[in-house]
């Protein structure tokens, strides 16, 4: 993920959409699922995440959370 986060509008303004990787695991889940709020709102297109999402102690939790960063709630 960049950083900052919202540095995502530089690669956006090329037109090609951005996918951000997981990267490290992140043990603050609050402040992950902020800034990926954060590079969604700068135009990320979506996030590719492994290790974030089933190295959790709720994987499908985290999935859950980044639907709804990503595409809003049901």
């Amino acid at each position: 993920m960049p950083t900052p986060p919202t540095a995502v509008a530089d690669a956006v303004a090329f037109g090609v959409p951005v996918i951000l990787a997981g990267g490290d695991p992140v043990s603050d889940r609050e402040a992950l699922y902020a800034n990926v709020s954060a590079a969604v709102e700068a135009g990320a297109a979506g996030v590719a995440f492994g290790r974030n999402v089933w190295g959790d102690a709720d994987p499908a939790g985290t999935v859950d959370r980044l639907r709804n960063i990503l595409h809003g709630a049901p």
